[in-house]
């Protein structure tokens, strides 16, 4: 095929930023493009001159030489009515319509200054365009990075476009994400995935960029998308299809909730993960004395709000103060109302710090206040039946896990499957068990001991044929003998 001049039935575009790295592309498009009938459209500039002849001479692949302006495929006579594909490791991807589909990441800065520079710098291999609403006290930080930058990476390659809005209201995470949003789609983006300063995601860039095109390609009807924050031990609604064709409003100053999220269709990203990106105790420490300092104003005017609670007692919990944070877990379950799942989620919270207290009696009545509320928690039923264990109680500890058993995942109801944020994979699966497995033991029952054990390897197996990550939430510490 190579150089021949006929026609074939697919073609691939490199556009304006795709022939500056069309170098390191040679390997990908000699294995992807002699595996089919496939035509290599190249814009019309000098690198590509020499581009082109490599590409026949060493790879035999027939490139078809273009001006700049005609790269686009509705303009391009012997492009038009192919079929583009997407082609990993390049920036060119277009949707069924031939448009370059344009991939937003956004964030609203306040007081992250420091970490402002390496969160660009992650974003920068993967993004087109990077949207920020930057405070009065956090504009200096983004001009000078931006400044900085030149508009180009360290190899002269074509970088993302640095687009800063001011935004006063950047320190409430819910107006500022409201803001986002409608900024992105006047940028005119395809998609946009909501971040925070002190945040990256888990994965390659190439990996990273191939997942966010492949789901707007691929999940036509879905609005959007949930990342698991390893920050937040949760599942949060981050990445967006834009325009927004259904009324929603982000809610809340920190850990901000979607609503009008129930009339979207919905999906998850399971291979790309939120993580933190700060470097020391210190950093961490530091924004999170910041968030409690909202939290607690927050609270001065809306003392019933369950979720500012649930955020208080995570915040109090990375800073170590284990008390103030039981306390505050607690207060959200006591104001939070039944059926929901930030107020289970803040039981079993709040019984995890107790454990760690090595109040297990305290842990027990906390997880009997979230079952009041939220009686189809398996994790719940377990972590009591965990706590009975340890508190010399068997009987009850066994009653417990049975419970736990039947709304489990394995040989159970599974009630958890229609959650959408909060998820304890090891509680719906083998958890439940392994404690059933010891406290059988202690009750001098050993062939329903065995039997237990048995169970609890095959729904071992079960939960990681579930989720090959098994990405669980904050848990008890393993049962011992």
């Amino acid at each position: 095929m190579a150089g021949n001049g006929n026609r074939c039935s697919d073609c691939l575009i490199l556009g304006r930023r795709e022939w500056e790295v069309v170098d390191q592309a040679l390997e990908i498009l000699s294995v992807r493009l002699l595996s089919s009938r496939w035509r290599l459209i190249l814009p019309g500039v000098g690198r590509v001159r020499g581009a082109k002849e490599q590409v026949e001479g060493e790879h035999r692949i027939a490139a078809v030489h273009r001006p700049l302006g005609s790269t686009n495929r509705r303009s391009h006579p012997k492009g038009r009515g192919a079929s583009v594909r997407l082609l990993d490791g390049l920036y060119g991807q277009f949707d069924d319509r031939g448009k370059v589909m344009k991939i937003c990441a956004a964030m609203n800065v306040d007081g992250e200054g420091r970490m402002l520079e390496s969160t660009i710098e992650h974003l920068l291999p993967w993004a087109d365009l990077i949207l920020i609403a930057a405070s009065s006290k956090a504009e200096s930080s983004v001009a000078a990075i931006r400044t900085g930058r030149g508009g180009a990476g360290s190899e002269g390659r074509p970088v993302a476009t640095i687009v800063v809005r001011p935004f006063e209201g950047s320190d409430h995470q819910g107006i500022a994400w409201d803001f986002l949003l409608h900024q992105a789609h006047l940028q005119g983006a395809d998609g946009v995935l909501l971040m925070k300063p002190q945040e990256r995601l888990e994965g390659t860039p190439a990996g990273i960029r191939q997942q966010l095109h492949q789901q707007l390609q691929e999940a036509r009807s879905t609005q959007v998308w949930r990342l698991w924050s390893t920050c937040n031990q949760q599942a949060e609604e981050r990445f967006f299809r834009l325009p927004v064709h259904t009324q929603l409003r982000w809610m809340g100053a920190i850990d901000s909730w979607l609503e009008g999220g129930e009339a979207f269709d919905s999906g998850e990203l399971d291979e790309i993960r939120l993580i933190s990106a700060t470097d020391s105790f210190a950093d961490r420490a530091e924004v999170f004395r910041r968030e409690l300092r909202l939290l607690e104003d927050c609270l001065q005017s809306e003392p019933r709000n369950y979720q500012y609670w649930h955020a208080l007692g995570k915040r109090y919990r990375h800073l170590g103060n284990r008390e103030e944070a039981l306390v505050a877990f607690k207060q959200a379950v006591l104001v939070g109302g039944a059926g929901r799942e930030v107020v289970a989620a803040s039981a079993l919270n709040g019984a995890g710090v107790a454990i760690e207290m090595g109040d297990y009696q305290t842990a027990l009545e906390v997880c009997c206040l979230g079952l009041a509320c939220c009686p189809d928690w398996s994790e719940l039923f377990w972590t009591a039946g965990y706590c009975c264990y340890y508190l010399g109680r068997y009987p009850e500890s066994i009653l417990w896990e049975n419970f736990a058993v039947s709304l489990g995942h394995y040989r159970g109801l599974a009630t958890g499957q229609h959650r959408k944020h909060h998820r304890q994979l090891l509680g719906w699966f083998d958890g439940p068990y392994e404690v059933l497995q010891y406290a059988l033991e202690r009750q001098g029952q050993s062939q329903e001991a065995r039997q237990a054990g048995s169970l609890r390897q095959q729904a071992r197996s079960a939960r990681l044929a579930f989720s090959q990550q098994a990405v669980d939430s904050p848990r008890p510490a393993r049962v011992t003998r």
